[in-house]
């Protein structure tokens, strides 16, 4: 078995600046379980579908996005800020910042990350138990 670290960050190039020097990396964090719950009502809302936009993106953003670099505010080339709520939370600001495909993109990453496949866990570099007794 595989336990998720509520302290784990890990960095994200989105798809299109991979390969890019100075590509924007995103600092992805797990939803804590509580966030998870809600995040998976949504998603699982009736007919198995997941929905990536919308609150449940929102709520994934808000949830998992820990920090970013190498964002540039559009047409001006500085640092865009990454700005957190009085929660510890990104702001409504800071995740309207980025442009909705991206979003999404992101927001499934975190949703990937949260729920590992068995597919996954098979393939986790965790070392083999060994044998009783040695």
């Amino acid at each position: 078995m595989i336990a998720i670290s509520r302290k784990d960050r890990d960095k994200y190039v989105p798809e299109d600046e991979r390969g890019k020097p100075g590509a924007a990396t995103f600092l992805l964090g797990p939803p804590s379980m509580q966030q998870l719950i809600e995040i998976e009502e949504l998603a699982h809302a009736g007919d198995g579908a997941v929905r990536p936009l919308g609150r449940m993106g929102y709520l994934l953003l808000r949830a998992g996005l820990k920090g970013w670099e190498g964002v540039t505010v559009a047409g001006g080339g500085a640092a865009a800020p990454f700005e957190l709520g009085a929660d510890g939370c990104p702001t409504d600001d800071t995740i309207a910042s980025l442009p909705g495909l991206l979003r999404a993109e992101i927001a499934l990453e975190i949703f990937r990350r949260a729920n590992l496949t068995d597919d996954d866990r098979k393939n986790s570099s965790s070392p083999p138990a060994s044998p009783a007794g040695k």
